[in-house]
C-alpha cells in the first residue's frame, strides 16, 4: 500500500513492475502520471481511488493481466494509449464527467467485451478501439459529434453500432474489416444520416442501416427507438 500522504504518481514509477500483482493507492491520490503502471503484466486488479481526476498517457498500456476497471466520476482527462495492449481487460466503466476518449486508449484489448460511455463523451480519438476484437457492441450517447481515424478498425466481432444524431465528423477508415458488423443504429433520419458525407457510410454497403423513430412509423424502412435504454427495432 501507497502512503496516505501521496497525492500523485509519478511517470514510470512502477513501469516494467513484472512481479507486482496488486496494489493499494492512497485515498488522498488525485493524478496518476504517465506510463505509471505501464508493462506490470502481472497486476491483475487495481481500485482508483475516487478523488483522481487525472491519468497520464500509457498509464496502464501492457498490463496484460488486468481484467476489469472501474474509473471515479471525478476523472475528467486520460492521455492517449491509457489501456493499450491490456489483453485480459474484459469491462470498463468510464466516468461521468469524461468529455473525450483519448486516442488508442482500448486500443488492442483483445477482450474487451463491454464499455459503458458516458452521456459527457463528445468525441472518440483515432483508434480508440482498434483491435478490440471481443467487442460485438457499442452505443455512442447523443452528445458524440466526432470520430476519429480507425476507430473501429479491426473490431472483428463488431455486430451493431449506436452512431448518435449528433453526430458531424466520422474519420478515415472507422469501420475497416468489421467483418460482423450486421447493423447500424443511427439516431436521426435517412435524410440527416446522407447529409452527412459519403464517410459516415464508407465500406458499409452491406450493413443494415436503422433509422430513430419515436413513434412507430407508418412507412417502410428499417426504424428503431429505445425501450428502457435497450435498442429495439419497430
Amino acid at each position: 500500500a501507497l502512503p496516505a500522504s501521496v497525492t500523485h504518481m509519478d511517470d514510470m514509477a512502477f513501469s516494467d513492475c513484472k512481479s507486482l500483482s496488486a496494489i493499494t493507492l492512497s485515498e488522498q491520490l488525485v493524478e496518476i502520471g504517465m506510463q505509471t503502471f505501464m508493462d506490470c503484466i502481472n497486476l491483475k486488479e487495481i481500485t482508483i481511488p475516487d478523488g483522481v481526476t487525472s491519468i497520464g498517457e500509457y498509464a496502464f498500456a501492457s498490463c496484460k493481466a488486468l481484467t476489469a476497471v472501474i474509473l471515479p466520476d471525478g476523472v475528467s482527462s486520460m492521455g492517449n494509449s491509457v489501456f493499450s495492449g491490456c489483453h485480459a481487460l474484459r469491462s470498463v466503466a468510464l466516468p461521468s464527467g469524461l468529455t473525450s476518449i483519448p486516442a488508442n486508449a482500448f486500443h488492442w484489448c483483445l477482450s474487451l467485451t463491454s464499455v459503458t460511455i458516458p452521456d459527457s463523451v463528445t468525441s472518440v480519438g483515432l483508434g480508440a478501439f482498434m483491435n478490440c476484437t471481443a467487442l460485438e457492441s457499442l452505443i455512442l450517447p447523443e452528445g458524440v459529434t466526432e470520430i476519429g481515424d480507425h476507430a473501429f478498425e479491426e473490431c472483428t466481432s463488431l455486430a451493431s453500432i449506436v452512431i448518435p444524431r449528433s453526430m458531424t465528423h466520422f474519420g478515415f477508415s472507422m469501420y475497416f474489416h468489421c467483418n460482423d458488423l450486421a447493423d447500424l443504429y443511427y439516431g436521426g433520419t435517412l435524410e440527416e444520416f446522407r447529409a452527412l458525407g459519403s464517410s459516415a457510410y464508407e465500406g458499409l454497403s452491406y450493413v443494415v442501416r436503422h433509422f430513430y423513430s419515436e413513434t412507430e412509423p407508418t412507412e417502410a424502412g428499417n426504424y428503431w427507438h429505445y425501450v428502457d435504454g435497450v435498442v429495439t427495432e419497430w
